[in-house]
């Protein structure tokens, strides 16, 4: 095991903050340890003293305004006051490299409707040019860009016999400009178009995407095209075609489909890792909570996995899990007066929403004494569950911290990540009440408002 730790934390960031107490979201003696992400990735403090975190990401990353950020170095972008932390998920582009961008020049696209392609060096996303696309006024003027991809296949997708799953292909582009267009794939193979995308052209850089199911093997070609029915003028720029994994054993749909953060054609973008040292003789197991903000890329119904924190291997999580459920869990418990299990105590509710892009608290609070825990969203309650007790809790050498990840040190389950920007994170030596959490959140929002 202190192997597989030591291979992990190869390039780490460490990085250290001074600590004054009117930098805590409460009073000292009620916290048990606190981030702030401010100035990077250590702790503002731990009633244990602050040990060093790990942060890896044996890759380059590039940020949602087109900056790139080197290896091992985190994705520190605008909090809720100071700075968060965004923690995301790996990602390989299939397109080739002169078809993610033009840096190399636009062999890698081609021109439809006798519309003009041109390398740019007076706007760009990324780097320092983007494509240039003058359309002529046909509605089939602009460009594309072909990639050869594999179909679906058979899988268990639930307690049942093998179902066959289809690939699902997501094309991702950044544009600005004026006008309007139309972006689809099609299977140039077997002749099958998948969901058009309407696209209305801004003065900014913004993300579009669309996708396709395919199941078999083919040769894909995302199309832009003038939907105006006149000539007009527009730049591209961070193309990337991934391939989205299927849902797993729960037999979800996606209905909703977003991009990862862009990564080169041709390469892969590491997972964003960041893991700290558990103390097992002084966590609040006892009774405490988990306090954060978060501003994740999705809705959430859509039907991914995305884990804020986990304890040990997947013993203690608090995880947006597929469609809609939010949930705080505990393994190896006991609930009535039953001898503990592996099974997960889980809060959730099928009906919470929130808004991608925005910021949202969550609040996880757990107390043997009550045998209750509870979940809140916003400052609202949004589920309990009582007679829960934790009991003969096992770690593993070594147990961490995953902030905004999970299952690093246990290969055999599937690693998950925030995909958010994390702020504020908060372990509490108490269950908050729920006086406490709506103060928390309303003082937060009107950070939120100051800054900006």
């Amino acid at each position: 095991m202190k192997n597989l730790i030591y291979n992990l934390v190869i390039g780490i960031f460490f990085c250290q903050i001074a600590f004054s107490q009117e930098n805590l979201p409460g009073k000292q003696e009620e916290i048990y340890l606190y981030f702030s992400f401010d100035k990077g990735v250590q702790p503002d403090y731990a009633i244990s003293g602050v040990k060093n975190s790990q942060f890896s990401r044996n890759s380059i990353a590039t940020k949602k305004d087109g900056t790139d950020v080197s290896e091992n170095i985190p994705i520190l972008e605008k909090g809720i006051s100071g700075k968060g932390i965004y923690l995301g998920n790996g990602v390989t582009n299939i397109l080739l490299a002169n078809q993610s961008d033009v840096e190399e020049g636009i062999d890698g696209f081609t021109s439809i409707g006798k519309a003009e392609l041109i390398q740019s060096d007076t706007e760009s996303w990324h780097n320092l040019a983007s494509l240039q696309v003058k359309t002529t006024k046909l509605l089939e003027s602009g460009f594309s860009v072909s990639a050869k991809v594999t179909g679906g296949k058979y899988q268990i997708v639930g307690p049942s016999t093998p179902t066959f799953v289809p690939n699902k292909y997501v094309f991702s582009i950044y544009l600005k400009g004026e006008g309007s267009l139309r972006i689809y794939l099609k299977d140039e193979t077997n002749n099958i178009t998948g969901k058009v995308e309407n696209v209305i052209l801004t003065k900014d850089w913004k993300r579009y995407w669309c996708y396709i199911d395919l199941e078999s093997s083919a040769e894909i070609t995302f199309y832009c095209l003038n939907a105006e029915g006149k000539q007009i003028t527009f730049f591209a720029d961070g193309l990337q075609l991934e391939k989205k994994t299927p849902p797993g054993y729960y037999g979800a749909d996606r209905t909703v489909i977003i991009p990862s953060p862009w990564t080169k054609g041709g390469s892969f973008r590491e997972p964003d890792t960041l893991i700290y040292p558990a103390n097992l003789t002084d966590f609040p197991f006892e009774e405490g909570s988990l306090s954060f903000w978060f501003k994740p890329d999705y809705p959430v119904n859509d039907g991914e996995d995305h884990e804020f924190w986990q304890f040990a291997w997947n013993y203690f999580a608090c995880r947006k899990q597929l469609y809609s459920e939010l949930l705080l869990w505990a393994g190896r418990e006991e609930q009535d007066g039953k001898s503990g299990s592996a099974s997960a105590v889980r809060v959730f509710t099928p009906e919470i929403g929130w808004i991608p892009e925005t910021w949202h608290f969550v609040v996880g609070t757990w107390s043997n004494k009550e045998g209750l825990i509870a979940l809140y969203l916003d400052g609202k309650q949004i589920g309990k569950a009582k007679g829960w007790r934790t009991k003969n809790i096992w770690f593993p050498e070594n147990p961490y911290h995953g902030i905004g990840c999970s299952n690093v040190l246990n290969p055999a389950v599937k690693i998950l990540r925030a995909n958010a920007v994390l702020d504020d994170f908060t372990f509490w030596k108490k269950p908050l009440t729920c006086e406490e959490i709506k103060t928390i959140y309303e003082n937060g929002k009107k950070k939120i408002e100051e800054v900006k």
